[in-house]
């Protein structure tokens, strides 16, 4: 930076004197017709000003310029900073058990937490959902489905899980038939999952539920957590 900042002087300083030795050598040598007239070209000491004011300039565009990097480094740092704060107090939410109940036509998961508390959990359904009955829920009646709200932490130290169930219906599950034999007899649904850190930070999961009645299969899938 400091070799600039002096080629950008050397050149400055280059061009003025340039310019000042062509107006005294132009004045002194020409024919008096000929000179430079002052009241257009200026004197000296008005080129010496013009070069420094470009000079200065020049150096408030580079200071601005520098200003601006270091703003927008900061900047990053503080996400890279943010990022990592939230990484660390992310919790870790995972399926733990799933089974469907060929008889009863039912589906239960169960979600754990292994690490990292969370707060105010809540469900959103297109499907009515049932869970374990230590559990207080606020059910709520949404357009197109359900909301159920958990007002309480879990812990990972409390060895809490929470048990979800979910009637089967063919007619209400989407179905994969019309994608070949391969497919034939798989339904899904699905439902969000969504809660906060102890900071308050928000999370959501997409839940993905996929069954074959026929041959018991099961799969819950929990999609990686959305930072809102």
């Amino acid at each position: 930076m400091k070799n600039e900042n002096l080629k950008l002087i050397l050149v400055a300083c280059m061009l003025t004197i340039g310019i000042c030795v062509i107006i005294y050598v132009g004045n002194s040598v020409i024919p008096e017709d000929y000179k430079f007239n002052v009241g257009i070209w200026g004197t000296v000491n008005d080129w010496l000003m013009y070069s420094v004011g470009i000079i200065t300039a020049v150096f408030l565009y580079k200071t601005l310029r520098s200003q601006q990097e270091v703003q927008k480094m900061q900047m990053d740092l503080k996400e890279i900073e943010t990022h990592k704060f939230r990484d660390s107090l992310r919790p870790n939410v995972i399926v733990t058990h799933s089974e469907f109940d060929s008889v009863n036509s039912k589906v239960y998961f169960t979600l754990s937490i292994q690490n990292n508390s969370l707060k105010h959990p809540k469900f959103i359904s297109l499907l009515p959902l049932k869970f374990n009955s230590h559990i207080y829920i606020e059910q709520t009646a949404l357009e197109n489905g359900f909301c159920y709200v958990i007002n309480d932490y879990l812990t990972p130290e409390d060895k809490r899980s929470i048990n979800v169930e979910i009637a089967f219906n063919a007619n209400k599950w989407a179905s994969y038939n019309d994608l070949g034999e391969k497919y034939l007899d798989f339904y899904q649904t699905s439902l969000f999952f969504k809660y906060s850190d102890i900071k308050n930070f928000p999370y959501e999961h997409l839940v993905i539920i996929i069954i074959k009645p026929t041959e018991n299969y099961i799969k819950v899938s929990l999609g990686d957590p959305d930072f809102q």
